[in-house]
């Protein structure tokens, strides 16, 4: 069968696959959609046949019968119609498997040689660059995110999902709530009335904690990915602040109630020990894995998350922190951030997990009275607020309350009142934080009031008699 000359050249291919694709979806057109799914017409080595596979597609769209006719019109190939008419009717006329098993297989070795050819193009230019560009680590940056585009391409147009279904899925979510057996939508964060706040973390969402050092942003992020992994959801934390370790030894705190300082230098007593060693080997058991710097672009860790996920699944990812990564060109610092919040964003679509990713705030919320973060507080980036689907912020009035020091020539009344009035303050808000919804997305911004355990490093719900 002649249809299009086909000169070797040494790249992957499977011409035959190419053939016995289309012939299959000439003798059955109702299979394109499927195949459309895993391959795509730029996956084909021979371009004539990918022409003539987006031809395929474009009829099946408009759901009509298709004819050789419109085939060849579609295909632009008119000065060659001949040549093409008798090539298609050869097709059609051979017998060609037409069960969707073997079509979609065919589509499947046809998007891995597409998926081989772009990683022998990716390999020649690492090699090249290798050796004559003027940064490593640029090279690096550069590949990563050349792998990760050739990942995300490879496959077709699986994110493409008919309008029924996406309607039957939602009415389905609609009457749960109706019936009042609904969980969350999204996964835990660890402290209910936050989850009632966003709906948990949802899958293709980027929620970002933020606050000043101190508050337990980082805490919050360890929280949630425990209750995530305690639901039986696999995470990935990326710490590029905290070392394994460290992370570690926040969990046990939380389980135990033992602080990490004394985790760290002591003392510590048969008991404490006792109880470490029971809560650590439940700890050891968690579907969850740390990765404490390795990875310092996004494309570094959506690689890394892609693998985990293809080997054990994946339901959360979180980053701590945005400003200790690295996205590009470093010489503008906002732009550099801008970049690497829309990569999070997109990564969180792509994968179709939710991520959380830690945000340091600027130094202006301590010269205000109220230090209540706002949105113009993320530090180097408003695309921070742009990308994210959901920000929460962490204020705990607490932390900015100084016991009073009695004054150089104050009588003991005025420093008793002051006394007793910072004593009443601290009775009021001891042991409260504030998780500020500053942006939502999906539903109202609000302030969830909640406890912190600060030897527990944890956050929880407020307790009904507070």
């Amino acid at each position: 069968m002649t249809v299009i000359p086909f000169r070797p050249d040494g790249a992957p291919q499977d011409i035959e696959a190419e053939q016995w694709l289309l012939e299959g979806l000439l003798q059955a057109p109702s299979r394109v959609a499927e195949c459309a799914d895993v391959v795509r017409p730029e996956d084909f080595h021979d371009e004539g046949y990918g022409v003539l596979f987006r031809a395929l597609i474009e009829i099946d769209s408009r759901g009509t019968p298709v004819t050789t006719a419109d085939l060849i019109t579609l295909m632009g190939v008119s000065d060659r119609a001949q040549e093409w008419q008798n090539a298609i009717g050869a097709m059609r006329g051979s017998v060609a498997a037409t069960d969707l098993r073997t079509l979609i297989g065919y589509a499947r070795k046809i998007a891995d040689t597409s998926m081989r050819r772009s990683l022998v193009t990716v390999s020649q230019r690492l090699a090249h660059q290798a050796v004559a560009a003027p940064e490593a680590a640029s090279v690096l940056r550069e590949t990563e995110a050349a792998l990760a585009d050739i990942e995300q391409r490879g496959g077709g147009d699986k994110g493409l999902r008919d309008m029924g279904l996406v309607m039957r899925s939602t009415m389905q979510q609609i009457e749960a709530v109706m019936r009042g057996d609904a969980a969350i939508a999204g996964k835990p964060t660890g402290v209910g009335d936050l989850d009632k706040a966003l709906g948990g973390a949802r899958n293709g969402n980027l929620i970002v904690y933020a606050a000043r050092p101190g508050m337990g942003k980082s805490a919050l992020a360890i929280n949630t990915a425990e209750a995530t992994a305690r639901a039986g959801g696999f995470v990935a934390v990326y710490s590029h602040e905290m070392s394994r370790e460290q992370v570690g030894q926040r969990i046990i705190a939380a389980r135990t109630g033992i602080p990490i300082d004394r985790q760290q230098s002591g003392p510590l007593t048969p008991e404490d020990w006792r109880r470490i060693c029971s809560v650590g080997a439940d700890i050891a058991e968690l579907p969850m894995e740390i990765d404490d710097g390795r990875h310092k672009t996004v494309a570094s860790m959506v690689a890394s998350a892609r693998r985990l996920q293809r080997r054990r699944g994946l339901a959360l990812i979180v980053v701590d922190y945005i400003q200790l990564l690295v996205g590009g060109d470093n010489r503008n610092r906002v732009e550099e951030v801008s970049r690497i919040t829309r990569d999070l964003k997109l990564a969180a679509k792509d994968l179709d997990v939710p991520i959380i990713a830690l945000s340091q705030l600027s130094r202006k919320v301590e010269e205000r009275d109220d230090k209540r973060p706002l949105k113009s507080d993320l530090r180097e980036s408003g695309s921070i607020e742009q990308d994210a689907d959901q920000i929460v912020f962490i204020y705990r009035p607490e932390y900015y309350l100084r016991e009073p020091e009695r004054r150089e020539g104050e009588d003991f009344g005025k420093f008793g009142a002051r006394r007793a009035a910072y004593e009443e303050q601290l009775r009021e808000v001891q042991g409260i934080a504030e998780l500020i919804v500053a942006k939502n997305r999906h539903g109202r911004e609000c302030t969830v009031r909640s406890h912190w355990d600060g030897e527990r490093q944890r956050f929880t719900d407020l307790d009904w008699r507070r």
